[in-house]
């Protein structure tokens, strides 16, 4: 189960989306994992936007040596080419 939420900000410049998934073990009933993702995009030019995203992974029973939580935050630029959708 999970949920997706999308919403534009400052004249259509700005767009955030933001993405949560739980994926409960149904023949376990304690052991479950979740993923959000949170994603900003500024658009810079017509063709150059910037991104912003932090992601976060968890599961309560992770392999032996691994952790149970991971988390990324990365930024960089978006090119688009043509006529693409923001």
């Amino acid at each position: 189960m999970g949920e997706n939420y999308s919403a534009k900000f400052f004249n259509g410049r700005t767009s955030l989306v933001e993405v949560f998934s739980l994926f409960p073990n149904v023949s376990d009933t304690g052991d479950l994992r979740y993923t959000q993702d949170l994603s900003a995009a500024t658009k810079l030019k017509n063709w150059l936007s910037w991104q912003v995203t932090f992601s976060d992974l968890f599961t309560n029973y992770p392999r032996p040596g691994l952790k149970d939580n991971d988390t990324i935050l990365s930024t960089g630029l978006r090119l688009t080419f043509g006529k693409g959708k923001f």
